[in-house]
């Protein structure tokens, strides 16, 4: 079972880049809720949400890829008793799931916000159907 799909040499880039996003998607989500704020502009603030899930769903990965990489010791995981290595499985399927429902909860907000409707039903419909394709996908890995 594969935990961790990126080359050694990447593992401390990897890191770097997912802050890196998940602080320019903050940034993009301060704005926004800066000019809602400022207009009061209910397109603005859905942005802004949008943005915040998407940052939210860099961190997360971003802390599931830290942990892993700390819960390694010299020896790799070889070194790892079993209820090390369960416990770092278990963590890391749950931040996975939680990185995957945060950062399609922002895509769906995104395309909901560019529809220009205030209709919830289309906003229900567009998170229903990204969580079905999270849900029902056969590998949630890749």
């Amino acid at each position: 079972m594969y935990i961790y799909l990126v080359p050694n040499w990447f593992y401390g880039y990897d890191i770097a880049s997912e802050i890196f996003f998940g602080l320019v998607a903050l940034f993009v989500a301060l704005y926004a809720w800066k000019i809602y704020k400022m207009s009061g502009e209910r397109s603005s603030k859905m942005f802004s949400a949008s943005f915040m899930f998407i940052s939210a769903s860099y961190f997360i990965l971003a802390f599931l890829n830290l942990f892993i990489i700390s819960s390694l010791s010299e020896g790799g995981f070889r070194g790892l008793s079993f209820s090390d290595f369960s416990n770092i499985l278990v963590l890391s399927t749950f931040s996975l799931y939680l990185n995957l429902l945060f950062f399609v909860t922002g895509m769906a907000l995104l395309a909901y916000t560019t529809l220009k409707t205030d209709k919830k039903r289309t906003l229900y419909m567009f998170l229903a159907v990204a969580y079905a394709a999270v849900i029902l996908s056969v590998n949630k890995i890749t």
